[in-house]
Parts: C-alpha cells; structure tokens; sequence
C-alpha cells in the first residue's frame, strides 16, 4: 500500500521489483497470492518486476517456467537475478522467456580482472542482447564501473553509486514527480 500512496501523490514509479526464491515459486497457491496482492493494492502489472534466481532442481525449473509465463501473461517482468554466480544453464535460461538478466557484482568485479576477462564479461552481455534480453548490471559503485557496464551495452544499472538501500519512510525525497502523458 505505500507505492500505492507513492503513485496516488503524483510520484513517478517505473518499476517495482520483488524476489522470490524457488521455494517460494513452488506453492501452489503462489500466482494467485502474487495477482491478488497487487490487485488489492491497485498498482498495474506492468509496474511489477519478479527477480528469481537459477534453480538446479528439475522440478523448480518446470515450475517456474510456468509461474513466470503465467504472471508475464499479465504483464508483468521478470529477471533472472545473480547471472554468473553458482549455477547458471544457458539451457535452462533460454528455455525461461526472462526479460532481464541481472548480472550479479561479482562479473563487473572479474571484468576489471584482465583483458580475457573484460571480454568474456562483455560477450555474455552482448549475446543476451542479441537474443532480446535487457541487461542490467549490479554493484555499480563509481564512474568507472559505469563507464564499463555501458562499454558492455547495459541498458539497466544499479549500485550505491546512484543509491544505497533507502528506508520506505524517506523514500519520497528520492522519488520524481510524474509527468503527465
């Protein structure tokens, strides 16, 4: 209810972006909680961004695609958060139809490592955008991390260099007025 308040005062909101866990996704019950949390709380689908993360479980991986087409059906996006930690299937990412993938600081940080390194950052990044997947890179810390992840066709960029976590309550000064269309 209060990014509802956000919206209702004239505030401009893109995106709200949730993580869920496999074990979340694995309820039954769980679109349908999802659908009617943001129904009674009257925000449109397409303000809402599911972050997931890789599972290595077979019966997760089923599951969750399913969950994400049924909630994209909607309207609403998903990413795959943390691309390049643990576990990641090309197989299995492809098979899911994300709409980000999230690469997680850790290859920022490696693609500082070495030249090899850079470019190998920077091939998985253009091959996502190749295949119509945004890329967003995590950790974004000071002007050289920024002007690297753009080197690498980022279209989204997160990090204390645009804001540490801020409390809900002190979230208005941070918040843009709408414009209206």
């Amino acid at each position: 209810y209060a990014v509802r308040g956000f919206i209702e005062d004239g505030y401009y909101v893109k995106r709200i972006s949730v993580n869920f866990s496999a074990i979340d996704i694995r309820y039954d019950t769980f679109c349908n909680e999802v659908k009617s949390i943001i129904d009674q709380n009257g925000i449109a689908y397409d303000k809402i961004a599911v972050e997931i993360t890789e599972s290595r479980s077979e019966a997760d991986f089923n599951l969750m695609k399913q969950r994400v087409i049924q909630l994209q059906d909607l309207g609403i996006k998903f990413y795959l958060d943390d691309f390049g930690t643990g576990y990641s299937n090309f197989e299995r990412i492809m098979e899911i139809p994300f709409d980000i993938i999230k690469f997680d600081r850790s290859m920022l940080m490696e693609s500082h490592r070495s030249n090899s390194s850079q470019y190998m950052v920077k091939t998985f990044a253009n091959m996502f955008n190749d295949l119509r997947y945004a890329v967003l890179f995590e950790g974004v810390e000071n002007e050289n991390d920024e002007d690297r992840c753009i080197m690498m066709k980022a279209q989204y960029l997160q990090g204390y260099k645009y804001s540490k976590p801020i409390p809900i309550d002190d979230l208005r000064g941070f918040l843009s007025p709408a414009v209206n269309e």
